[in-house]
């Protein structure tokens, strides 16, 4: 599953269009929430989901704006380090997928076979450790959003 932002009046190609994976997706908006001080918490909130919030002009300018400052300042690049850091000392836990049991049945009556995100250990890292940050990708959004002319989350 992905999130798609399409722009709403974009003003070249580079405002079109923005995707990402749930894996990015999140990060990135959690890192606009808790750095730029620019979304409300119902846009933050709502962010989160494909249902077509819509980010006004004048608000996705702002967004490109304070980016671009943080990324230039090196400080997207340290939140994104410490990140991976916090990330990396997580302990492992019980596997979600297969409750910990190591085995899932994917094909029922086929049998159970070793569960694919635990390699049949029954521990996984935390889900968090899926998510992913990456500062080339935040640029590209923050380009985005300079060019979008608002942006709708799809």
């Amino acid at each position: 599953m992905g999130m798609d932002i399409f722009g709403i009046e974009p003003e070249n190609e580079k405002g079109e269009y923005f995707r990402n994976t749930v894996w990015y997706w999140h990060p990135l908006w959690n890192y606009l929430w808790n750095e730029l001080d620019v979304l409300t918490p119902e846009e933050h909130r709502e962010g989160h989901f494909n249902e077509g919030l819509i980010i006004i002009k004048e608000k996705s300018k702002a967004i490109a704006k304070k980016l671009n400052r943080l990324i230039a300042t090196g400080e997207t690049e340290n939140y994104i380090e410490k990140r991976r850091e916090w990330i990396n000392g997580l302990p492992d836990r019980f596997c979600y997928f297969c409750q910990g049991t190591g085995k899932i049945d994917p094909n029922p009556p086929s049998g159970k076979v070793p569960c694919h995100v635990c390699n049949g250990t029954g521990i996984a890292r935390s889900p968090k450790a899926y998510c992913s940050m990456n500062i080339e990708n935040m640029k590209d959004f923050a380009e985005f959003c300079e060019y979008s002319g608002g942006f709708e989350i799809w």
